[in-house]
């Protein structure tokens, strides 16, 4: 990994002014992932979001639109709920249910 890389200090203000409070306040945290866990171009703001859920020991509820999920972040997660035909009623009652047994687990 370089060390040449520098974030501006927009994005520096806006995850520890925007961000980090969001999430430091939250029960729980919930990542929507991309469809293509294949895009190499990648989701920038998800990496920061559940780098910053794993850094403030945040549950980690993963939504996952594919069935393809990395072995690291199914040891990450505490909930996983798949979504591979895009988010309707039955995941939303399934992502309910997680949210559910992980408040009741991690209060």
């Amino acid at each position: 990994m370089s060390d040449d890389w520098s974030p501006s200090k927009a994005f520096v203000r806006q995850v520890i002014s925007g961000l980090a409070p969001k999430i430091e306040q939250s029960d729980v945290f919930l990542s929507l992932g991309p469809s293509d866990p294949n895009d190499t171009a990648g989701d920038v703001k998800l990496w920061v979001e559940l780098g910053a859920a794993i850094m403030m020991d945040k549950p980690i509820l993963a939504v996952v639109l594919s069935r393809r999920v990395s072995k690291r972040l199914r040891r990450v997660a505490d909930e996983i709920v798949y979504a591979p035909n895009g988010l309707n009623d039955e995941v939303a009652k399934e992502i309910q249910a997680a949210m559910t047994r992980m408040v009741h687990k991690f209060r």
